[in-house]
């Protein structure tokens, strides 16, 4: 599943466009070729009006894979890991996924957000809050700071 949703700015006109995707849990040819799905749907999206450059992309979700998996490394090669983009080192866990285990530290990243070229990446955190010793659920939110997305 990948939903998108293309945002402009009323003052220059230009465009956003943010991707959120949640990533099958078992299949590992289904994980590949959404990988591939949504790198060809971003090209095909944001490609720019008369030739012009392509508009800033973020995508984010679970994606249910390790950092070395490779689908994550096909998205690499493509857009920027805010986890490495950011200017100031990543704060909290670098696992995201814990399966609502208080007393264990989370155990795999599996969460992410990746942003094209131009996009700036202030912070990046995976966040480790929790009330009564519970969590909301079984990831820990990721909570990046973005600047200057349009030129």
């Amino acid at each position: 599943v990948c939903t998108w949703v293309e945002l402009e700015d009323r003052m220059s006109g230009q465009t956003l466009h943010v991707f959120n995707t949640h990533f099958d849990h078992k299949g590992v040819e289904a994980r590949k070729n959404s990988a591939r799905l949504i790198l060809d749907r971003i090209a095909s999206l944001t490609a720019g009006a008369r030739g012009d450059a392509q508009s800033p992309v973020v995508l984010c979700g679970d994606f249910n894979l390790s950092p070395d998996s490779e689908p994550i490394k096909l998205i690499q090669a493509e857009l920027r890991d805010a986890f490495w983009a950011s200017e100031l080192p990543p704060h909290g866990s670098e696992a995201t996924y814990h399966g609502f285990t208080y007393d264990d530290p989370p155990r795999e990243r599996i969460d992410y957000v990746f942003v094209s070229e131009g996009i700036r990446v202030s912070r990046y955190a995976a966040l480790t809050d929790s009330r009564n010793r519970a969590f909301f659920s079984d990831h820990l939110p990721v909570l990046v700071t973005l600047e200057n997305p349009l030129p």
